[in-house]
């Protein structure tokens, strides 16, 4: 008992020990913090900053320190502490507690913001109101306004180096390997030397407007275009062919797109809608136009947007949009996560009215075209704008350069000026070591530009300098060649001759600008010197190779005959351009076989069904280029064979209902089939195809053709094409055209002029000459307004012009030649007939008149109203019983000596028996 009490007291007495030393510590006071060291500023959302904190105790003893943030993460050493600040935007309180060994504490804050960029200032360069902007991996800077026609061309560090007018106005503009891409607002998309602005050449884009934001795929050499009054955006090649067509996200409708970027490191195209009330504004697509994603709300709240107009995205995958309405940049994740916002409504310091662009610069900072306050903004991290070692203004001319030649090197205007008014920038002037302040450098009598345009060296003195040009290669016929002198010199001739090649007739051999006529395929070479003042210029050579094309085979047209009765398919005037000699082959693709492929001009066979039967004639030249062309027969019974009888061509408006009418069609062995089938054109559907007049709505411009069969109880009828033209509300472009003479000597050029023709709608013509009948000729520029036609034998010639505007098509203008061998007259057909008759009657057609040199071949053919066979076709006077009423069209042509005639034509209406004429 004694001893168990006896540790009791020992423990009761060390209790009341260290109470009473807690009491007395407590007595001491506790910690005491002096100070908290933390940043004063905005710091960078992902930035670290270095904290610390001074602290005492009054009793000297130790303390130990807790750190704590609200947001980002902070780890603490003691009295120090690194804080990592979020990837968002915001306040953060950091708090630090020092505790001395007696369990008391004393806490100490301090709040700091983050930002997602700080603002480093706007740019040097004086801007109005810019719209677009554009950076280069170069680093040098573009922009436009929208509202003229200038591009400002800007360094790397924001100095302007000069405004080039553009052919337009330009309403967005993208960099590329490539160069820089301007869209004008007529449509056009341009591209242009980067150094300069240049234009370098165009691209057809098929764009009414131009686009309102472009963006370059370097990945798959794609420009991506946002088409906002086509509410859609497109994926262009370099020869302006289409790739992808973005026109809906989802469910969304891609109304109005403002702005494309590129996200390369996600793979990922985005888009940005102008506005959305009803759903988000910015999409995700990948390069193929697969739709991955859409983020970004309407409204003004965080990671919202009111109306967009600038879309960029970063290296981290953030995606920056310019509200033009709310006068801030919204910047969010990929995943559409509110990262915060760049700038504030306002004019001041910092502040945005109207943000129209966003671009990232090489260094990560964020570039904002502060439209209505007319200036470039720069924020980002704090670091300065990039210097150029020995260039003070960063316009690529050097400072030593521009001292020694009376320049600033502190202002980049003077890159592009040309103050010695030769033709080259101050810029060309340092690359070709001219003198900037003396036109003439070498004192030859050429100014500095001049030279270099021509290719000589303006640093030595030149003698006249004459380059030629052609085309690589051409198809038979006349060949323009052009050239260019450089000289000041006076009386100056030009001398060509040919080098190279099969014989040539070379004409204006004494100008500037030789043509020849060539028909053998081949490489033909030129060459020309021009003499000034005595002075003779080296040799300019030229080459053209003459392509070789296939013969153009020339079948009989329809036939009609009599079932039981042999019918004759002459193919004889079948002709090569190039004047290579060819074998004819018959297949027979349409009826019951009559005989098997043979050649030889003449298909001879009899056809003992009724029916229609076709015939493709091959063509074939020694060099192994061929082409087929169809010829027809219709062998008929002792009954009225049926005939498919339409309207064409039919002229029409985009939704507006068109009706296709062969009700006039004649089958006198039954009610008559139709049968309707689409040829070309938009595919459309037919409201019944098995009617004899069926209709259908066109969605879109274009061509749409049709052809019809009609059957009674036994035969098919030749088929018969409608033709539709189809034209905006504006109407249809109208094709004009005209021959230079009706009638030349076999070999002399005929100018083909469509410059006439007008468009519909104000847009852009496009061209294209086609041969119909005769002779094959040399065509030339056959995609041109003006086309150059060489008729190489003698015989009549029909060309045709069809002219388009966009997609639609205009109806087609046919004009007509006659060549002549020299001092031998053409054959002459002269065909007249009654100008009625009535059913049933034998009606005589009379082309005894026609006229030659020596016997002639009578070549008679129907052309029009139900089908009837002649009576004796080959000779002058053939005959024909029309077996039901309607017009009756011929045509005769005749030969003489292989020369065909111009067709005459005649027609006979015939009427029922109890018609009255």
């Amino acid at each position: 008992m004694a001893i168990a009490h006896s540790r009791s007291l020992r423990a009761a007495l060390v209790l009341l020990s260290v109470a009473g030393r807690a009491a007395a510590l407590a007595a001491e006071g506790s910690p005491i913090i002096d100070a908290l060291s933390a940043p004063s500023a905005s710091v960078l959302t992902g930035s670290e900053s270095a904290l610390s904190v001074t602290a005492r105790d009054p009793a000297g003893r130790p303390l130990a320190y807790a750190w704590t943030a609200s947001a980002g993460t902070i780890v603490g050493a003691g009295a120090n502490a690194t804080w990592t600040a979020p990837a968002s935007a915001g306040w953060a309180q950091i708090t630090v507690t020092a505790t001395n060994d007696a369990g008391q504490a004393a806490s100490a804050a301090a709040s700091i913001y983050s930002t997602i960029a700080l603002y480093e200032g706007g740019l040097s360069a004086p801007l109005s109101a810019p719209r677009r902007i554009a950076v280069a991996d170069s680093g040098e800077l573009y922009a436009v306004n929208g509202r003229d026609p200038s591009l400002f061309l800007l360094t790397a560090n924001g100095g302007l180096k000069g405004a080039v007018s553009l052919p337009g106005v330009p309403l967005s503009i993208a960099t590329s390997s490539r160069g820089l891409y301007a869209s004008l607002r007529d449509g056009r998309l341009l591209l242009l030397d980067p150094a300069r602005g240049r234009v370098l050449g165009s691209i057809a884009s098929g764009a009414a407007a131009g686009a309102v934001g472009m963006a370059w795929d370097e990945a798959n050499g794609l420009l991506w275009i946002a088409e906002r009054h086509a509410n859609r955006v497109r994926a262009l090649r370099a020869d302006g062919s289409v790739a992808v067509t973005l026109a809906q996200a989802g469910t969304t409708v891609l109304k109005e797109p403002v702005d494309v970027a590129l996200d390369p490191a996600a793979g990922l195209v985005w888009v940005a809608l102008e506005t959305n009330e009803s759903g988000k504004l910015v999409h995700a697509f990948r390069p193929d136009g697969t739709y991955v994603s859409s983020i970004i709300g309407f409204g003004g709240g965080p990671g919202q947007v009111t109306r967009a107009a600038g879309l960029a995205v970063d290296r981290a995958g953030r995606v920056y949009v310019a509200d033009a309405f709310q006068g801030v940049v919204q910047v969010v994740s990929r995943a559409g996560l509110a990262l915060g916002t760049v700038g504030t409504f306002g004019r001041g310091p910092g502040q945005l009215f109207q943000p129209a662009d966003v671009e990232l610069l090489a260094s990560g900072d964020l570039l904002v075209a502060n439209q209505d306050a007319g200036t470039l903004q720069r924020y980002g991290s704090g670091a300065p704008l990039p210097t150029c070692a020995g260039d003070s203004d960063c316009d690529g001319l050097p400072d030593d350069w521009e001292l020694a030649h009376g320049l600033s090197p502190f202002w980049a205007g003077d890159a592009l000026a040309d103050p010695d008014g030769d033709g080259l920038d101050n810029l060309h002037e340092l690359a070709y070591g001219t003198d900037p302040r003396n036109a003439d450098s070498d004192g030859d009598g050429f100014a500095d530009g001049e030279e270099v345009l021509a290719g000589t060296d303006p640093l030595s003195r030149e003698v006249p300098l004459l380059a030629a040009r052609a085309p690589a290669s051409s198809p038979p016929g006349l060949v323009q060649l052009s050239s260019s002198l450089v000289t000041r010199l006076p009386a100056c001739t030009y001398r060509w001759r040919q080098v190279q090649g099969p014989a040539a007739r070379l004409l204006d051999g004494a100008s500037g600008a030789p043509r020849f006529i060539a028909r053998t395929p081949g490489v033909y070479a030129f060459e020309g010197v021009a003499s000034c003042a005595g002075v003779a210029s080296s040799p300019a050579g030229v080459s053209v190779e003459i392509l070789n094309v296939p013969p153009r085979p020339d079948p009989t047209r329809l036939v009609v005959t009599r079932a039981g009765e042999p019918f004759v398919l002459d193919g004889s005037l079948t002709s090569d351009a190039n004047g290579d000699a060819f074998w004819l082959r018959w297949d027979q693709t349409i009826g019951a076989p009559l005989v098997a492929p043979s050649g030889g001009p003449e298909l001879v066979a009899t056809a003992d069904v009724p029916g229609y039967y076709a015939f493709a004639l091959t063509a074939t030249d020694t060099r192994g280029a061929a082409a087929t062309e169809e010829g027809g027969v219709y062998a008929v019974g002792k009954a009225m064979a049926p005939s498919a009888l339409v309207s064409s061509p039919l002229m029409a408006s985009v939704g507006e209902l068109v009706t296709l009418d062969a009700t006039r069609s004649e089958s006198r062995n039954g009610k008559p089939r139709y049968a309707w089938t689409q040829e070309s054109g938009p595919p459309v559907a037919l409201s019944d195809a098995a009617a004899g007049a069926p209709t259908f709505v066109p969605p879109e411009p274009g061509l749409y053709a049709f052809t019809v069969h009609v059957r009674d109880n036994k035969i098919t009828a030749p088929p018969a094409r409608v033709e539709v033209y189809v034209g905006p509300a504006e109407g249809l472009p109208m094709a004009f055209a005209e021959v230079s003479a009706p009638a030349v000597d076999a070999g002399a050029p005929v100018r083909l002029d469509g410059a006439r023709s007008r468009a519909a709608a104000g847009g852009r013509l496009t061209h294209a000459w086609r041969q119909v009948s005769g002779p094959e000729a040399g065509l030339t520029d056959a995609d041109r307004p003006v086309a150059t036609v060489v008729p190489f034998a003698p015989g009549h010639y029909v060309f045709e012009l069809v002219v388009r505007e966009g997609a639609s098509v205009g109806v087609p203008v046919q004009v007509e030649l006659d060549a002549d061998a020299p001092g031998v007259a053409r054959p002459r057909a002269v065909a007249t007939a009654p100008a009625t008759a009535l059913e049933g009657d034998t009606v005589s057609l009379d082309g005894s008149a026609s006229t030659g040199n020596g016997p002639l071949v009578y070549r008679w053919t129907q052309v029009a109203g139900p089908w009837m066979p002649l009576l004796d076709p080959g000779s002058p006077r053939p005959a024909f019983e029309p077996a039901a009423p309607g017009t009756y069209g011929f045509e005769l042509q005749v030969e003489d000596g292989g020369v065909r005639s111009a067709p005459a034509r005649v027609s006979v209406i015939v009427f029922g028996k109890k018609a009255s004429r």
